[in-house]
């Protein structure tokens, strides 16, 4: 039987399981951009618009973890990029139902065209891996979830959909 090379974890997950894995209660601001690899001038624009609430502790600004995972959900990681890095490791803090699974979509060719190029172009001005899946999750949640109002019965249809919709501060 021919040996498989073991694959490298790519940068992006050794970040990604470093925040999952060896959560902390909080995080300096300072240390968001290199941890999440995002720009400085990005954690900043979250403080400002309150999309993170940084908590004073003597001399610096810390985040709470689920702040951070905020962050870096707006910013940076999907949940398939979430569910890849961290596939090998049941306990990570990650809910069942945000984990990615492989489904069959059919689409028109040229939307699939125009949803690889939208995706590649993505990838290059974000500088991060995009992929149409990522791009279909994204229009799912702009498109649909966001709309929806009856969240009682769906989630009657399927528990735990509430909290994973609203993770990481709905845990």
């Amino acid at each position: 039987m021919p040996h498989r090379p073991r694959r490298r974890p790519r940068p992006e997950w050794n970040r990604i399981r470093e925040l999952f894995l060896g959560r902390r209660e909080s995080y300096a601001t300072t240390e968001l951009p290199a941890l999440l690899g995002i720009a400085a001038a990005a954690v900043q624009q979250a403080i400002d618009d309150k999309t993170i609430t940084p908590i004073p502790v003597g001399r610096e600004l810390r985040v709470v973890w689920e702040d951070v995972v905020t962050l870096a959900l707006e910013h940076r990681w999907t949940s398939r990029l979430l569910t890849d890095a961290l596939r090998r490791f049941p306990r990570a803090p990650l809910p069942p139902l945000l984990r990615v699974t492989p489904a069959r979509v059919t689409l028109p060719r040229y939307q699939w065209h125009i949803l690889r190029l939208l995706a590649a172009r993505q990838s290059r001005a974000d500088r991060r891996d995009i992929t149409v899946s990522d791009l279909l999750e994204q229009a799912v949640t702009t498109a649909f979830i966001m709309r929806i109002e009856d969240w009682e019965e769906l989630e009657k249809s399927l528990p735990g959909v509430s909290d994973t919709v609203s993770w990481p501060s709905g845990e």
